[in-house]
């Protein structure tokens, strides 16, 4: 590889890294080209991404970015996931990978740039997920106010059954 491609490879490396929040790095060993391919495919489906780095140029382009703690953990296969709106599912897919491939690991990840351990991993892949808590946002922020309208058509509905019952009684 010449010098100039590997600058530019550091360059774009550096840019990506330094708009990631959420990434994972993975040793690869003993995995297919088309399980990776199968990898790749699970990982689209929430806007995630599954590439294939070279070592010393990941680590040159990690310098000053979110994802600096990585450079210690760059030996090896190395493959890098880049997570984008949905870390959970993210997190979830690798490692129902991981189960189904146990000659892969865990070598390091970021969540909102900050280290995380497998186990962090593991908590975060539990989450439910973001149209999950939405909806039970919504629900926390709609509860009070449906008690609210409840308690105003109870009124209306204690005078609507006092004139029944007064209406009932003429008759």
């Amino acid at each position: 590889m010449h010098r100039e491609t590997k600058k530019e490879i550091v360059q774009g490396l550096n840019a990506t890294f330094h708009s990631v929040n959420t990434a994972f790095l993975l040793d690869y060993r003993g995995l297919t080209v088309a399980a990776m391919e199968e990898l790749r495919a699970e990982l689209r489906k929430y806007n995630g991404s599954f590439h294939v780095i070279k070592n010393t140029l990941a680590a040159r382009a990690c310098e000053d970015t979110p994802l600096a703690c990585f450079k210690t953990a760059l030996k090896g296969p190395t493959a890098i996931t880049y997570a984008g709106e949905n870390p959970v599912e993210v997190a979830k897919t690798l490692l129902k990978f991981i189960q189904g491939y146990p000659s892969i690991s865990l070598k390091a990840a970021v969540l909102q740039g900050k280290a995380i351990n497998y186990n962090e991993v593991e908590e975060l892949s539990k989450l439910p997920t973001k149209e999950v808590l939405q909806a039970t946002l919504l629900g926390l922020i709609c509860a009070p106010i449906q008690a609210l309208y409840t308690v105003f058509q109870e009124n209306a509905r204690k005078v609507v059954r006092v004139i029944n019952a007064k209406a009932n009684q003429a008759t």
